[in-house]
């Protein structure tokens, strides 16, 4: 008796382990990371030899989105999102902005561009992996065409269960203060 009570113990402890264990591993949501909000930088080469200013930005959790310090219609701001997918693949990034209300590009180097499958829009900000990255990141530049509020949504699509993460940025423009005040 002692011994079909040690079989059942162990049986349904061995169940109940085992349920508490994902078979196909542990799973992470994937991150966006994103630094150094540039205003105006100028470049030499590759370095950054100076800016105007930096932008910082607060979480509204009420609309789920970062807003920013206020920028100039004009101004050109660069910044460095990373897209991690933890011990994941990353499957693809997607890049929305208003286009009419901005320019917005981001150089990619023919090395980076071995990352991307032949199905990525790279001008519509649609990029799609090869298996194998875990992480990319990229500088990306906008200008402000006109005076109103403008976003910009990062999305990260990955193989892991918890598959994406967005990340909205908010930044107020303001007209550009040299051409709104005529001598």
């Amino acid at each position: 008796m002692r011994k079909l009570f040690l079989l059942i113990s162990f049986v349904a402890l061995t169940i109940s382990l085992t349920s508490c264990f994902n078979i196909s591993g542990p799973q992470h949501s994937p991150r966006i990371y994103a630094y150094e909000f540039l205003v105006n930088p100028v470049f030499a080469g590759d370095s950054i030899v100076s800016v105007d200013d930096t932008l910082r930005g607060v979480y509204n959790r009420e609309n789920g989105t970062y807003d920013m310090d206020t920028i100039y219609v004009g101004d050109t701001i660069v910044f460095q999102p990373v897209f991690d997918a933890v011990i994941h693949n990353l499957i693809s990034v997607q890049i929305d902005w208003e286009s009419a209300d901005m320019n917005l590009w981001y150089p990619l180097h023919d090395s980076t561009v071995t990352f991307l499958t032949a199905d990525s829009d790279i001008k519509a900000g649609r990029l799609y992996f090869v298996s194998g990255i875990d992480a990319f990141w990229m500088p990306i530049y906008f200008s402000p065409l006109v005076q109103r509020g403008m976003n910009i949504n990062l999305t990260v699509v990955t193989d892991s269960e918890y598959s994406t993460a967005s990340c909205k940025f908010y930044f107020p423009v303001k007209a550009d203060t040299i051409s709104s005040n005529p001598q």
